[in-house]
């Protein structure tokens, strides 16, 4: 039996991991950036030999036409990229731009254009590529992946 090497990642070149299959698609997550990609498999899904009844549940398209147009890319991203004093400044509800902390990082808002910049040196660079990416909110996390090309502090700094 052939063993299969999973495709590498279309972002980073990196090794992926198998997700499943849904439909005709069989998903991967890259081990190095944490991305999903999908890539075609050929083949049809199995059916079922009786169609299933579905009862049509779903909200009319104008809602949800509306609750689509009112969506905004978020990325996530690890609160590594943020120096100790950004850190604690989003902790402390204290950043110079629209910021929401949480229990392990906390939702800035970046705006698509960019709304406002930030003073943080560290918090400004994000911001850059952020609206390059088209990105309009950041989540950061504890354990959310670390971007490649952005700069990287150490989570253990003392306080100056």
């Amino acid at each position: 039996m052939a063993t299969r090497i999973p495709p590498h990642c279309p972002v980073c070149a990196g090794d992926s991991v198998p997700l499943g299959t849904l439909g005709r698609l069989r998903w991967f997550r890259c081990r190095d950036c944490g991305v999903n990609f999908s890539r075609q498999t050929g083949t049809r899904p199995k059916t079922t030999r009786r169609p299933i009844k579905r009862k049509d549940n779903r909200m009319k398209t104008p809602a949800v036409a509306s609750l689509q147009a009112q969506a905004e890319p978020l990325a996530s991203l690890s609160i590594s990229h943020l120096s100790s004093s950004t850190r604690m400044k989003l902790a402390d509800d204290e950043l110079s731009v629209n910021a929401y902390p949480t229990d392990c990082g906390g939702i800035i808002y970046v705006g698509a254009p960019r709304y406002r910049m930030p003073t943080e040196a560290d918090l400004a660079t994000i911001f850059e590529v952020a609206e390059q990416a088209g990105i309009a909110w950041l989540k950061f996390d504890s354990e959310a992946a670390v971007i490649d090309d952005l700069p990287v502090f150490d989570l253990q700094e003392p306080e100056a």
